[in-house]
């Protein structure tokens, strides 16, 4: 197998090329593991030739060669006879090539110029012993491409350290309360593999950070750095990492970077003429070859820009489709208003843009940046913006991105172009603009009540602790505000009440809302989502409104709300939240019988002891009800036919619930008819402490995956049916009284983890089967508390005959005993 080169990474085609001889291995081991390697994303080329012993490459296939990162080559005689644990060997062979491919050669051939850049880099971070650990900074204008850059490099040899980390958006992600914090327990454990770490303050984090790395090898790469501090909490010193260490440091700010210690700034020069034209090209004509007629005004373009590259690409695809009349109208705007180049090729794709269009760019800008697209889409859609196309528009003008997350990001310069555009509305006054962001500003306007109609949109992602008032704002705090559509705040405090919200509300987040009710005049006609957690409310609304916009209602811990509203015309929720609300006596009857509700979450609703009669939620995903302990002990009743379920009493299909949580329930029992929710996932039983029985017809859970009784103290035993469910990979019986689990649990061909201990006497014996599969290699049984001699192979030998596993565990069980006998 080659290894990785860094250089000339933008000219491979292909990242794997794959030849095999033997007939034996084509079919099985060689199919197997091209489809592995694809899975992983990585692009591969087979030779499927056979050549004859004495036959010549043919150029063909040399060009194949060539043009790929790595090689395998596979060699077997009498393959399909062999013992080899093909899966196994297999991953053994995709994990390390898909640890060193990190970026896909075709999304580098679109990085012009990226070649030359990375070698410079490069130089600087290999100069001196390589046991060296090196600071690096990369500092330039916005929009020269330095975050690219560091990201390409970090892709391409991380795979060399013990540890890698790349913490982006620095300046952004640092300005919201505890940002800085998050960076450090990503940096936990991203390099430390530590999970549970203990950071509640920055001086944690560099006390953690600077005592455990020391003896890594890591690549930190941290993006954006705009003052001192931000250094110091997430880059520290020299002395905190291990040999061998590299630190990249992005920054707009040359002299920051020097004063705090970086051994080299790299400050990477903007495109060249040749590659600002290729740039252009690929992006204003898609290929690198103008039009004709265009070729002068390519150029006259071209060197306006000045070689950023965000320039070029902004421009370039705004340009794209429009006639030569319009490019000769846009060179001669660009050419009235010089001082600010870049902007002003900025502004000019935003002043092209269709009013919706606009708003949805001013909005990414100012509250949605680093958002899932769909969720963006969701809100944008009740403003009236038509967001599906209208974020398409802004992807095909370079002005927006999105990741492989579905998350919508922008540049840093875009995004202050977007927050510039809304405070030139009104420098001075805040409460004039559209949107407001920023903490202090919100604050001003809230006290000071200068909120105008002209205001959109107020939107602040900081949340406060609970004896830390945010502000106190009067009644009449949002009385101007006659437009406002989102909204988004955190413990304001309203000492004289509220009289007014607008009706023109999309989004209401209000964390910790002071009141015991809405104003009496709010409609949430408009609302989408409605979200007041950890309030004060005591109801939402009386009687019937017709809310056919809103989805999305989350109320959790809001533990003054004592019943739910009527949902009767709220005809399009889809996500009802009403965990810890600890008061909460009485559901609605309408609520059970909606049909559009996917989530419903009563989790830790302690008050509550009875369901409403009726059920017919055809369209429910996941009912949780864990820890409702109050809810009276016999309350699921199935009846009727496959599509006529009674839960107590169902009407209509179920068949979409894939998740129930009845965990911490008084349950005694499990009707029957629970083998009518075919769909059926997940099955959570945990801590039922009265639960006495299954149902024998629990194996008409054809889908159940997970099924967990652990705590269930008084089951004494689960059906033989049991082991008929195919599809079950997760069981969890630990904590029950079973003593003997029915032997056709050990029959079963996907169960992957079955968790059980037994309790003797006064102490407890957890025997644990992990892996336990008839298709491929059982792992082990894993007893805890005491030493069983019980080898892997007598499990293997027990596996193949089938029934053996349960003898397995007994004689587990056996051993331990006497062990526990000889310790009493």
């Amino acid at each position: 197998m080659t290894s990785v080169s860094n250089q000339n990474v933008s000219h491979w085609t292909y990242d794997v090329f794959l030849s095999f001889r033997g007939a034996d291995t084509r079919k099985i081991f060689i199919s197997n593991l091209y489809a592995a390697l694809n899975g992983k994303g990585i692009y591969v080329i087979k030779d499927d030739k056979e050549l004859e012993k004495g036959e010549s490459i043919s150029p063909r296939l040399l060009k194949a060669i060539e043009a790929s990162r790595i090689a395998i080559i596979v060699f077997s005689k009498n393959y399909d006879s062999s013992t080899w644990n093909e899966s196994k060997f297999i991953s053994d062979i995709v994990n390390p090539i898909s640890s060193q491919i990190r970026v896909k050669s075709k999304i580098l051939k679109k990085l012009v110029g990226i070649d030359s850049r990375l070698e410079e880099l490069r130089f600087l971070m290999d100069k001196g012993p390589s046991a060296d650990v090196r600071m690096i900074g990369i500092c330039g204008m916005g929009g020269l491409g330095k975050t690219t850059l560091a990201r390409v490099i970090y892709d391409l040899i991380s795979h060399e350290f013990e540890g890698s980390s790349f913490l982006a958006n620095v300046r952004e992600k640092s300005e919201r309360e505890g940002g800085v914090i998050s960076f450090q327990r990503q940096l936990v454990s991203q390099l430390l593999k530590l999970t549970d770490n203990r950071i509640w303050n920055e001086d944690d984090g560099i006390k953690i950070l600077g005592s455990r790395l020391q003896h890594k090898k890591v690549l930190l790469v941290i993006d954006d750095v705009v003052d001192s501090k931000q250094l110091e909490y997430l880059a520290g010193k020299h002395g905190w990492y291990g040999s061998g260490s590299r630190i990249i440091i992005t920054s707009r700010d040359e002299g920051l970077l020097k004063t705090n210690g970086v051994d080299e700034v790299h400050k990477p020069n903007g495109l060249n003429y040749n590659e600002a034209l290729q740039l252009f090209n690929m992006k204003a004509f898609k290929t690198n070859q103008p039009l004709e007629e265009r070729v002068q005004l390519s150029e006259r373009f071209v060197n306006y820009a000045g070689g950023i590259p965000l320039a070029i690409e902004v421009l370039g695809s705004f340009l794209n489709v429009r006639s030569v009349d319009q490019w000769r109208s846009t060179l001669e705007r660009l050419q009235r208003d010089p001082p600010n180049k870049i902007m002003s090729i900025l502004q000019i794709s935003f002043d092209r843009l269709q009013d919706s269009e606009k708003k949805i760019f001013l909005d990414i800008a100012c509250f949605f940046k680093g958002k899932n697209r769909d969720y963006v889409t969701k809100i944008l859609e009740g403003c009236g913006f038509f967001p599906v196309i209208g974020i398409e528009v802004l992807i095909e003008r370079s002005l927006l991105i999105v990741d492989d997350d579905n998350t919508l990001g922008m540049h840093d310069l875009l995004q202050e172009l977007g927050q510039l555009i809304v405070t030139r509305q009104s420098p001075e006054e805040p409460g004039k603009r559209s949107r407001l962001w920023k903490e202090k500003e919100v604050r001003q306007v809230l006290i000071e009540n200068t909120g105008g109609e002209v205001m959109e949109g107020i939107i602040v992602n900081a949340y406060f602790p609970e004896n830390e008032v945010y502000l106190s704002a009067s009644a009449k705090a949002f009385s101007q505000m006659t437009n406002l559509r989102l909204l988004k705040i955190s413990n304001v405090q309203l000492p004289e009440g509220l009289e007014y919200l607008s009706n023109r509300l999309q989004l209401l987040d209000w964390h910790r809302y002071p009141l015991k009710s809405l104003p009496s005049n709010l409609q949430l006609h408009k609302t989408i989502e409605f979200k007041m957690c950890y309030s004060r409310i005591e109801e939402l609304w009386k009687g019937i409104k017709p809310l056919n916009m809103l989805k999305v209602v989350k109320l959790s811990h809001s533990q003054a709300l004592i019943k739910t509203p009527n949902f009767t015309e709220v005809s399009n929720l889809e996500e009802l939240d009403l965990e810890g609300c600890t008061r909460l006596r009485e559901i609605h009857p309408c609520l059970l019988l909606h049909s559009k509700l996917i989530i419903l979450n009563l989790k830790d609703c302690t008050s509550l002891t009875t369901l409403p009669g009726k059920i017919s939620m055809k369209s429910l995903k996941t009912l949780v009800l864990s820890g409702c302990s109050k809810l009276i002990k016999k309350f699921l009743e199935f009846d009727g036919n496959m599509n006529d379920l009674k839960f107590p009493e169902i009407w209509g299909s179920m068949k979409d619930l894939t998740e129930l949580f009845l965990d911490g329930t008084s349950i005694t029992e499990v009707p029957s008819s629970i083998e009518l929710l075919t769909g059926l996932q997940l099955l959570n039983l945990n801590n039922c402490n009265d639960l006495v029985r299954l149902p024998s017809g629990i194996n008409g859970l054809k889908s159940l995956q997970t099924l967990n009784l652990s705590g269930c103290s008084k089951l004494e035993n689960v059906p033989e049916t049991l082991g008929q469910i195919e599809s079950l990979e997760e069981l969890d019986i630990s904590g029950t009284a079973i003593r003997r689990p029915a032997s056709s649990i050990f029959l079963m061909k996907n169960l992957k983890t079955l968790i059980f201990f037994w309790v003797l006497w006064t102490t407890v014996v957890y025997i644990m089967a992990f892996a336990i599969s008839l298709q491929l290699d059982a792992k082990e049984f894993r007893p805890t508390g005491f030493e069983v001699d019980f080898s892997v192979r007598q499990l293997e030998i027990a596996r193949k005959q089938r029934s053996g596993i349960f003898n397995v565990l007994r004689k587990l069980m056996l051993q331990s005993k006497d062990q526990l006998s000889q310790h009493m």
